[in-house]
């Protein structure tokens, strides 16, 4: 009985072992391997600068993510005019240039404006 027992917990461990082991080359494999996404069919735009930029990638995008990502209907259309923006401010490399949404600022303004509440305790190590 007791090597049964033993034997069971041994093919256990060696069925745990060898399924972490796949997932992880599964992991790894797919780190490797890149998803390409061919977009054809681009237009160009004209900005306000008179400078023809091609936006068409910038909606396919945004069309796909409202189709097809996991949580797309719940992505609402300005947070992700924000995210996009926010990406235009990243794009400069300039750690002082960024993109604030409204309520993000105002908590901005109010942080630098000295409006502060509470004991102005702090705990640490």
């Amino acid at each position: 009985m007791k090597k049964k027992i033993v034997t069971a917990i041994a093919f256990l461990i060696i069925i745990g072992l060898s399924g972490t082991g796949s997932y992880y080359l599964g992991f790894e494999s797919g780190l490797k391997q890149t998803k390409n996404i061919v977009i054809e069919g681009l237009k160009g735009t004209e900005t306000p600068g008179g400078k023809n930029i091609d936006f068409s990638v910038f909606w396919q995008v945004w069309d796909k993510l409202k189709k097809e990502h996991v949580n797309g209907d719940r992505l609402k259309d300005q947070d992700l005019v924000y995210g996009a923006i926010q990406g235009l401010t990243k794009s400069t490399d300039d750690p002082h240039t960024l993109f604030f949404s409204p309520e993000d600022s105002q908590k901005f303004t109010q942080d630098i404006s000295g409006s502060f509440g509470g004991i102005g305790a702090e705990i640490g190590i």
